[in-house]
């Protein structure tokens, strides 16, 4: 059986459903699933598990802050 232009390697399948899904870039999309012998499922949980990583650290350092200054301001 030859190969066809309709035929689409399983890894390359696999880099483009990612990005797709992810919003990510394909060299992204591909460092994630190398890590993982392309199998797209693992993948994914992996790139989730590390942007909610990501996000609960950057979470910790974004806390709200104001500053008061007790001196009475004079008004003209």
């Amino acid at each position: 059986m030859s190969s066809t232009a309709a035929e689409i390697d399983p890894a390359e399948k696999a880099i483009q459903d990612f990005a797709r899904i992810t919003g990510v870039n394909e060299g992204l999309a591909h460092f994630f699933l190398q890590d993982y012998d392309f199998e797209l499922e693992k993948a994914l949980n992996a790139y989730y598990r590390q942007m909610e990583k990501e996000g609960d650290s950057t979470d910790e350092n974004d806390s709200d802050c104001m500053i008061m200054d007790d001196e009475k301001m004079e008004v003209d």
